[in-house]
């Protein structure tokens, strides 16, 4: 059986630019093979930073492939002494990994149903490999009654591998990229041709279409929320940085701003010790580290009768998130509401669980604050939640 990758750099997109973008981004953080699957609409990436994970299987797009009529589901499998867990709610992946527990109560004390419990809707079906043990059926259905479950599932090692889901160097373009530079040099021979034998023919009209211009896409304010997942990686190191303190990390827009002061090291040294994607601004004692976010989501605004109970789904995962709201608004498209959720401690770890419960498209992150203490961090952000106009309102707003 072929190797598998199950913690991969993860991103969904809804049109094969957002791929392409996500992929650009892949290659300055390092990575070297990834795997891309459409799922309705979503397209799933996932890569890997490993050479040696080349033609291994994402068990991400393996699982998903292959119960592909369960909307919303939960599969669970044993995989080296480690209970494997794969989640995903309609086009969107919610969670892929690996625990060190082998029992539900293991998992249970370790939160994991609980987070699963926050994003996953009531009619979700818990999918149990083979190889799993009987509590798991027995403990599923006496604490999660509203869940399905089915049992004797097939094990990873039996479950089908659909061509896209084998990892491929990233030097390798996608199809649609290779399609694109053979319908480019089609054309290419066609148009040479066409102006060879058509030298003196009259270039044909082109009138201007008549009726109203197609409405512009709507463009919501805030960045992607599935940042929150990269921090770790574009962070790493930066509490160790020789001869340089990191301040705080503020984000601006699409661009993160890190600042740093100067203890003994030089600029020079800096630039040397951190990655290539970071760009440097500054001199003296107070420097800054930019990034900038290209990598774009998937927008879809919540139905207008769709109520979020914040309290009740993340004060239970994170105890010590304070969570205050800001007066709603509206415009002639949307309206949305602005949550203010501050960590007073808290790790980059814990940063990447709470953004899983914010992967979703109706959800931007407005602003991101941190600032590093003796062992933790401490974070303040701003999400907003967009929902669809009532018909009486958008009636009113025209």
């Amino acid at each position: 059986m072929n190797g598998l990758v199950i913690g991969a750099w993860r991103q969904h997109c809804a049109r094969v630019a957002e791929v392409d973008a996500a992929l650009r981004q892949a290659r300055t953080l390092g990575m070297k093979n990834y795997a891309v699957m459409r799922h309705g609409k979503m397209y799933w990436l996932a890569c890997s930073a490993q050479a040696n994970h080349r033609g291994a299987r994402d068990v991400a797009n393996v699982v998903r492939q292959f119960y592909a009529k369960v909307a919303c589901g939960v599969y669970f499998a044993e995989w080296h002494e480690q209970t494997l867990c794969v989640a995903w709610r309609g086009e969107h992946l919610v969670h892929c990994g690996l625990w060190p527990i082998t029992s539900p109560q293991a998992c249970q004390r370790a939160s994991l149903f609980a987070q699963l419990e926050a994003v996953l809707s009531q009619g979700c079906v818990v999918l149990l490999a083979r190889d799993m043990a009987k509590a798991w059926q027995e403990y599923c259905q006496q604490q999660h009654p509203r869940w399905q479950v089915r049992v004797e599932q097939p094990g990873l090692a039996e479950l089908p591998t659909p061509k896209k889901a084998y990892l491929q160097a990233l030097s390798q373009r996608p199809g649609w990229q290779q399609r694109q530079r053979l319908m480019l040099a089609l054309l290419l021979i066609l148009s040479s041709a066409s102006l060879v034998t058509w030298w003196f023919w009259p270039a044909p009209v082109v009138s201007e279409p008549v009726g109203g211009q197609q409405r512009a896409s709507y463009t919501p304010a805030g960045s992607r929320t599935g940042l929150l997942t990269e921090l770790p990686t574009l962070l790493r190191g930066f509490e160790h940085l020789a001869g340089w303190r990191w301040q705080s990390a503020e984000l601006r827009g699409q661009q993160l701003v890190v600042v740093f002061t100067a203890s003994y090291g030089r600029l020079e040294e800096l630039i040397a010790q951190v990655p290539s994607y970071w760009q440097v601004q500054g001199q003296g004692k107070t420097v800054q580290l930019l990034y900038r976010d290209e990598v774009s989501q998937a927008f879809q605004a919540a139905p207008e009768q769709e109520v979020f109970n914040w309290s009740e789904r993340y004060q239970a995962l994170f105890p010590q998130l304070v969570l205050r709201s800001v007066v709603g608004q509206q415009d002639t498209h949307f309206q949305w509401q602005d949550y203010q959720l501050q960590l007073p401690s808290t790790s980059l770890p814990e940063l990447q669980r709470l953004a899983a419960t914010l992967d979703a498209p109706h959800l931007r992150l407005l602003t991101l604050k941190l600032k590093p203490a003796q062992r933790s961090l401490a974070a303040e952000l701003v999400v907003r939640v967009y929902r669809h106009l009532p018909p009486s309102l958008q009636g009113a707003s025209r």
